[in-house]
């Protein structure tokens, strides 16, 4: 197993991912400029995630994110996902850069199931749960530091952090 770390150009914080050299297994984004590497570290460690970080560069989720590389969704190891999950992430996955969609768009009778495949996906940015939002526009996204903020964050609202956080990526991936 590994882990790297790294910036990714034009959003603010750090990015970890988590792979075994064959499939990645996870990605942590931490982007939020408020949060320290010191931090982000800590609560990965937290998370049981021990090993030792090692600096890469990372630019290359940008260009997937922005639809310059085509996404392989069989790198990606989704062996605790359901098949209804997988099946959204690849759905996901097969949408354009910039594109907004609902829960609903995703799978019309099962829009909450939607919602909890976002919430569960374990590669955040490479599967791209920013992209969709709810019918009424509504905006979710579970960010890292959501339940323990460091010292640097003030915001009473995380919401509007995550929001915020959102529509960041949002922005960047359509800029291309």
């Amino acid at each position: 197993m590994k882990l790297e770390y790294g910036k990714i150009k034009g959003l603010d914080g750090y990015v970890f991912v988590l792979s075994d050299g064959k499939k990645i297994k996870a990605v942590y984004p931490f982007l939020c400029k408020k949060i320290s590497l010191e931090f982000a570290v800590k609560y990965l460690r937290e998370k049981g995630i021990t090993l030792k970080p090692k600096k890469a560069d990372l630019n290359w989720i940008l260009e997937l994110m922005q639809g310059l590389k085509k996404t392989d969704i069989s790198c990606f190891d989704l062996s605790d996902a359901t098949t209804f999950q997988k099946n959204v992430y690849k759905k996901l996955c097969s949408t354009a850069p910039g594109t907004v969609l609902s829960y609903g768009e995703l799978s019309s009778d099962r829009a909450r199931a939607v919602g909890t495949a976002m919430k569960k996906n374990p590669l955040p940015l490479l599967i791209p749960c920013h992209r969709v939002t709810s019918k009424n526009g509504a905006e979710h996204y579970t960010i890292s530091c959501y339940n323990k903020r460091p010292a640097a964050c003030r915001t009473k609202d995380p919401d509007s952090c995550s929001k915020a956080i959102k529509k960041n990526l949002r922005k960047k991936e359509a800029d291309e």
